[in-house]
């Protein structure tokens, strides 16, 4: 889509260099032809008016067919190579087919003729690089990143002095946007293939060439669309540099505003084409910086502004619906993100066709050229050998995206049976402990009766045996020492008695303390085996013997939605769970994971988060959720009134 920037960036500037207003009508060639002829106007001055007069052609939208323009530009020909004065004159005749070309998005020629150009200006000792300009487009147009990165090497030592060139004046301020606008395709393909090292020098002599280029045109124009499309494409490679290749979101969405800024600048707003054609780019980095970030729906948003910016590129159908295809897929959409990904094969299909043809073009004007017959049989074969390589891509094509689509619906598969397993032990374990709890009350309840009897019955025949003596036996002190004896009897039998009961509590709690850590780590063993995640489970014994039971329940259950969200959500291969008690008595449970996080104030909770909220809600405590190198969530509480779950105490 940038490719289109720079064509309208041309179809604007040109008419900067006009001498004054030429009328763009059929009858105009006549007219300049038949005053060069009458004398009217001098060879130099006939070569501006031909150049004007199609710049002006140009940015009103009138091209012309090869053969038609190259019929229509014999004289100026003719001037260009029998004037030796005029010799620089040869380089403008190709530009202007090269121009005429490129602005209908003829590939083949366009290359073609800037091969002419740079040619003609070599032998004029002056270095350009308009050919490498319409390869790289075309490279990338074709995403065969590793031919454009090639045919920057060509030229990468060349490119690294055009600061300096530009500096001494020996480069003109054209060059230097069209080496920019080079570069950025290079940050692109090297993006492609995540290399790390060679994109910060490209965009470093990016600025560097930016900072180089002279404030005005050589006739003293200004042009701020030079100064905005720079900014554009430098802003560009910095984006695509730390989004595809650092991944690092927050230095990214930074550059995406520094972009939408630019659309605000006051010197700006005199360019609405520009500012909508950067607008429209800036909406499809963000339709897919949102997608990859998983945040749906402000993709879907960007998505639907896309649809309605109008066509820029060829490419914009099968971007659009690729983009609709992969927001399908984040929503488990996966028919119709399918039935997307196959309508985006269909017209990448239709692109390699239409570019192949192209080629087929730029294959045959270099043969035509030459007028050789051997070279227009090595043509034909190199267009039967493109056009099995598309046929073998596009099969690849198609194989890659059903897999994709089987992977996803496996995946699917068996993250739903990893959670309906998760599910099922936490049902199990939590019946296991019911009935646990159930049993221990009725088995201690009995054991107790029975100590109870047991104990009390000796103790209680003392006392008897005690007060019948008393019966016997006279008043007086000797009366009042038994019965002290008795008293302290009575207080030696309930003591047993309360010592037994106390016993017989804390080993019915100690049971429930076992089953609680035992049901969290079976839950952790489970859903998250060995050979996928690394488990990090330290439960302080004491704290879960002093829980309550319908604390322990509470606990189990965040546990086990905490560990589905991880499953579902966290792409994590690290989670921990901690459970201990703060110097403030609070008692925490902390579960943590090392993925990719969450927004800590989604727009829409899942169920997940509520039923957790829900159960926080239930144990009177608060939930702190943040973002540390994955999700943390620090769950704090106090301990509740154990009455109710705790056998009664003599």
């Amino acid at each position: 889509m940038t490719r289109f920037i720079l064509f309208l960036f041309f179809a604007i500037h040109c008419c900067f260099n006009s001498i004054g207003q030429v009328n763009s009508s059929s009858d105009q060639w006549t007219i300049l032809n038949n005053k060069y002829y009458s004398g009217q106007i001098k060879d130099i001055e006939y070569l501006i008016e031909i150049q004007n007069l199609l710049y002006n052609n140009i940015a009103n939208g009138i091209y012309y067919k090869p053969d038609e323009l190259i019929q229509k530009l014999t004289l100026y020909k003719k001037i260009a190579w029998g004037n030796k004065k005029l010799s620089k004159k040869k380089a403008h005749y190709f530009r202007l087919l090269l121009n005429n070309s490129k602005m209908q998005g003829r590939v083949g020629e366009a290359i073609y003729y800037a091969e002419k150009v740079d040619q003609i200006d070599a032998l004029n000792g002056i270095k350009t690089i308009n050919a490498l300009v319409e390869k790289i487009y075309f490279f990338d147009e074709q995403s065969s990143y590793n031919k454009v990165i090639d045919a920057y090497k060509k030229e990468e030592p060349y490119i690294y002095t055009f600061p300096k060139l530009l500096l001494q004046g020996k480069r003109s301020f054209d060059d230097g946007i069209n080496v920019i606008q080079v570069l950025n395709s290079v940050v692109h393909a090297y993006c492609s293939i995540k290399d790390s090292i060679n994109i910060p020098g490209i965009i470093a002599i990016s600025e560097d060439i930016f900072k180089a280029l002279p404030s005005k045109r050589d006739n003293g124009t200004n042009l701020p669309q030079a100064s905005l499309l720079s900014k554009f494409y430098i802003y560009s490679m910095r984006f695509n540099f730390t989004h595809e290749v650092l991944n690092d979101n927050i230095q990214s969405q930074l550059y995406l505003d520094s972009i939408s800024r630019l659309l605000s600048v006051e010197e700006y707003q005199g360019l609405p084409d520009f500012l909508q054609i950067i607008e429209t780019n800036l909406t499809h980095y963000k339709l897919n910086f949102y997608i990859d970030t998983k945040n749906i729906d402000s993709a879907y948003k960007y998505l639907e502004k896309y649809k309605e910016s109008g066509t820029l590129s060829e490419n914009q159908e099968s971007e659009t619906n690729f983009a609709e295809g992969r927001i399908y897929a984040n929503q488990k959409k996966f028919e119709l993100a399918y039935n997307a990904l196959l309508k985006t094969l269909k017209l990448k299909n239709e692109e390699h066709i239409q570019l192949a043809n192209e080629m087929d073009e730029f294959l045959y004007a270099h043969t035509k050229a030459e007028s050789t017959a051997a070279e227009l049989e090595l043509t034909k074969a190199e267009n039967r050998k493109r056009n099995n390589i598309i046929l073998i891509a596009s099969i690849i094509v198609v194989l890659t995206f059903l897999l994709i689509y089987l992977k996803l619906k496996i995946k699917n598969t068996k993250i739903k049976d990893q959670i309906s397993t998760l599910n099922n032990i936490t049902t199990l374990r939590i019946a296991a402990m019911e009935e646990s709890k159930s049993q221990a009350i009725v088995k201690e309840q009995e054991r107790l009766a029975q100590d109870i009897h047991d104990d009390l019955a000796g103790s209680i025949a003392s006392v008897k045996h005690q007060l019948e003596a008393i019966t016997f036996d006279s008043e007086s002190e000797v009366l009042k020492k038994r019965l002290s004896n008795t008293i302290l009897n009575v207080e030696e039998i309930y003591s047993a008695a309360r010592s037994k009961s106390h016993y017989l509590l804390n080993k019915a709690q100690t049971l429930q303390n076992n089953s609680l850590i035992d049901s969290i780590l079976v839950l952790t063993t489970s859903a998250l085996p060995a050979n996928k995640y690394k488990t990090d489970v330290q439960l302080d014994a004491d704290i879960a013997q002093s829980l309550s039971f319908d604390e322990r329940i509470n606990i189990l259950k965040i546990i086990q939605e905490a560990i589905i969200n991880i499953i579902k959500h966290s792409k994590a291969s690290e989670v921990s769970i901690y459970l201990y008690e703060t110097n403030e008595r609070k008692i925490v449970l902390q579960i943590s994971d090392n993925g990719i996080g969450t927004p800590i104030k989604p727009s829409k909770p899942g169920i997940g988060l509520t039923s957790i909220k829900k159960r926080v809600k239930a144990l009177n405590g608060y939930m702190d959720l943040y973002n540390d190198n994955g999700l943390v969530m620090n769950i704090s509480f106090d301990k509740a009134n154990e009455v109710a779950d705790s056998f009664p105490v003599i």
